[in-house]
């Protein structure tokens, strides 16, 4: 029979799955309220497409790691991020500052995105 919600253990062995959940850690340590297209663009090098990247985001929201709210725009969906279900299933440490890490230092994740210059 079909489980009604996926075991978190089955979701982080996917492929882009784990880099995912660092993604919106650190980027929920900066910024509240990140949208998903937002979330989507900051990935520079080896981005999953668009279909399996929101597949991810759909079996996170059923594990209860994150919600999505709407956002400033109609199309646009916001992500509420629950930090201490995700940190306890990666095993990372809550004192652990994922938004310095090397997924930014060596270009996997483009953070500048989420800071546009002032206009």
């Amino acid at each position: 029979m079909h489980s009604s919600s996926p075991e978190p253990e089955a979701f982080l062995s996917k492929r882009y799955s784990v880099l995912l959940c660092y993604l919106i850690i650190a980027i929920d340590e900066r910024v509240k309220a990140c949208t998903l297209e937002q979330l989507y663009s900051i990935w520079s090098r080896s981005r999953p497409s668009r279909s399996v990247f929101i597949n991810l985001i759909n079996e996170m929201e059923e594990l209860g790691w994150i919600s999505k709210t709407p956002g400033p725009k109609r199309s646009a969906r916001n992500l509420v991020v629950d930090q201490s279900a995700m940190r306890e299933a990666l095993l990372i440490s809550p004192q652990q500052d994922m938004s310095r890490g090397w997924l930014f230092d060596k270009g996997v994740f483009d953070d500048s995105l989420l800071y546009p210059s002032a206009q």
